[in-house]
């Protein structure tokens, strides 16, 4: 046990200290003792340095650690840091992080958390690790229920079986659901066997001269691998002096997204497709006046379907702008929606270059085409520190931006989202305790900002995207969000006039429902977030907190449809509807939406254009209705086709 182990440490450590009156680094012990807790020289790279775990601040890590066998954990590679909200010590093997809320710890999905960031590639490439991977039998199960997270565990342990030899190393650990987390994926590369965990890779060579012993289960490092591929970087993980052990250890923050590629890891080539410009120099603007004027009151919005729209990429190519505008028109459809990111615009504090904007934010107008914008991405210099993507710090640095947007395409665009999928991390970033009442903050800011130059531009709740997720490293589920926005920031119902809305039909009929009709046999069944009609939850949680009359907009939404060669992770529905699958359920949700649901009375289609601008791995690329080449998939024709 590590109990043992550290005793017979401290015992060499203490012969060497009175033998020696000079010591080197080289002389120095590996361990030395600490008021409250030890220090370890082994994960120090022979500079006498190391890292200290203490029960220091009444945060018991020394007190944890030493209930696991050294085999288990492994040796310390980091200082404390905080980690998404929570106080977190990464050891070789494991990482740990303090549940104030429980007082106890929690073991963090190392695997997990690199496939969040995009290190699955080099994951695969470097250390020979296969992709995350969603199993589909998942959704037929509640997870928050004992009967069916007991199931998708046993869904999870049937990887198990493709490797006995990994199977029998997972299972006689009694502790592997804490120390592994569940099985994810299993791939067989050459000589060598690989299962992937949430927090573990276990790998088994078929040959002699591998990576390990032949048809031995050997564990990765992945506590390292965190380190070595800088999700963990900086002063979390630079060794310190036994001395500055003793005074304290500062605990730095790392973010979620400070991801470097290690040297020699092998980087794709990308090609561009076309020639690119040269970038104007941006020119200093004077700040937009800002009013300070009560806001008006929300639209009362006329029921009934009238937006038919599509949403398209407009900028960094003129000609696909106007071919995509003209697509529109020539499908009889009269919205479009187009992502304005801020980041790209006011890239210094009230310096504004509008260039990739201009001519995609003017296009529609001059075609007959009514505009939406979804504003999203905070610049560098208004994001708190660290922060590497998300919503200011001060939600009032919105109000310029918006305020100056307004005034240079005003007349040209009719309605606003203020950010899009904030109750996703990819989106907002850690979605803590205060997380949510500031989207409302965000949103009031941007609703008086737009509503200063242009009182009958719609605004429009950002939409939240489907999911079943309650994770703050993840996501918060959609209904769950909307509900505690309302909550949390009460006077959210002033602040905008329409909600935004992500349906998510997954490889199911828009007429299929939880529990109910259900055309899919493959899975992506057991949750309200796979089936179209979720946007009905919500109207229903507007109405509950006092806010009946307010219309839902389609801000996104679509079917992807992919062949099985083109599987992209987490999309894997995808292969199982047709191309025209596609347009048969695109064309079915609006003639159930306009027969049914008065209340929704904009739906723009989610995508236009994006197979013209990202390829086949891109999750976007199946949702596309034009092809690469610029001419239409049946889904496109069926539009085109059906009565608006």
């Amino acid at each position: 046990m590590m109990g043992r182990l550290i005793r017979a440490g401290l015992l060499v450590s203490l012969v060497v200290l009175v033998a020696a009156s000079v010591a080197t680094a080289a002389d120095l012990p590996d361990e030395e003792s600490l008021p409250n807790g030890r220090f370890f020289r082994q994960t120090g790279q022979e500079t006498g340095n190391g890292f200290a775990v203490t029960d220091d601040g009444g945060i018991p890590f020394w007190t944890e650690f030493q209930k696991f066998n050294l085999d288990e954990i492994g040796y310390p590679i980091s200082h404390r840091f905080q980690f998404k909200g929570f106080t977190t010590q990464a050891f070789q093997k494991a990482v740990l992080q303090w549940d104030p809320g429980k007082r106890g710890f929690n073991f963090l999905n190392i695997l997990d958390e690199m496939h969040h960031v995009g290190l699955d590639g080099v994951l695969r490439l470097v250390r020979q690790t296969p992709p995350h991977a969603a199993l589909p039998g998942d959704a037929l199960h509640d997870p928050t229920t004992p009967a069916g997270f007991d199931a998708i565990v046993q869904n999870h342990l049937r990887l198990l079986d493709q490797n006995p030899i990994i199977k029998q190393r997972f299972l006689q650990e009694s502790n592997w659901l804490n120390l592994y987390g569940l099985p994810v994926s299993y791939a067989v590369y050459g000589p060598v066997q690989v299962l992937r965990a949430q927090r573990q890779v276990f790998q088994v060579w078929t040959e002699d001269g591998g990576g390990g012993p032949k048809g031995v289960a050997v564990l990765a490092n992945t506590g390292d691998l965190m380190k070595e591929f800088g999700v963990i970087s900086g002063a979390a993980v630079t060794p310190i002096s036994i001395e500055q052990a003793r005074t304290g250890v500062p605990v730095t923050t790392v973010t979620a997204t400070s991801v470097s590629t290690p040297v020699g890891t092998p980087v794709p080539t990308v090609v561009p497709t076309t020639v690119p410009t040269a970038t104007p120099v941006p020119t200093a603007t004077p700040l937009p006046t800002v009013s300070t004027g009560p806001a008006p009151a929300p639209l009362i919005l006329p029921q009934g379907l009238q937006g038919y729209g599509m949403q398209a990429h407009l900028v960094d190519d003129n000609r696909r702008a106007d071919h995509a505008v003209s697509k529109i028109v020539e499908a009889g459809f009269n919205w479009t929606k187009q992502q304005v990111r801020w980041e790209e615009i006011e890239t210094q504090r009230g310096v504004f270059n509008w260039t990739k904007y201009d001519h995609a934010l003017n296009a529609p107008s001059q075609r007959g085409i009514k505009l939406m914008l979804s504003v999203v991405a905070a610049p560098a210099w208004a994001r708190p520190p660290g922060a590497t993507h998300g919503p200011p710090a001060n939600v009032a640095d919105i109000k310029p931006f918006m305020t100056a947007l307004m005034q240079r395409y005003k007349g040209k665009v009719q309605a606003v989202e203020v950010w899009n999928e904030a109750n996703l991390n990819h989106e907002w970033g850690y979605l803590g305790p205060d997380a949510i009442r500031k989207y409302g903050q965000l949103l009031k800011a941007g609703y008086e900002a737009v509503k200063s130059v242009d009182p009958s531009v719609v605004v429009v709740f950002g939409a939240p995207t489907p999911t079943g997720v309650n994770d703050p490293n993840i996501a918060i589920d959609d209904a769950t969000y909307v509900r505690r926005v309302y909550e949390e920031f009460p006077d959210v119902k002033n602040y905008f006039d329409a909600l935004g809305v992500h349906p998510n039909g997954g490889p199911n009929h828009p007429d299929d429902t939880l529990g109910g009709q259900n055309r899919s046999v493959w899975g992506w069944t057991g949750h309200p977030s796979f089936f179209f009609n979720r946007f009905a939850e919500l109207k229903a949680i507007m109405t509950s907190k006092g806010d009946p009359n307010k219309t839902i907009w389609f801000t996104e939404f679509g079917w992807s449809s992919t062949p099985v060669t083109q599987i992209v992770t987490g999309y894997e529905y995808s292969q199982y509807n047709s191309e025209q699958d596609q347009a048969n359920f695109l064309v079915r949700a609006f003639q159930k939406v306009k027969a049914e649901f008065p209340y929704v009375t904009h739906m723009i289609v989610w995508n236009l254009n994006f197979q013209q601008v990202v390829g086949p791995t891109d999750e976007k690329y199946g949702f596309g209705i034009l092809r690469p080449d610029g001419s239409g998939r049946p889904a496109y024709d069926a539009l085109k086709a059906m009565p608006k």
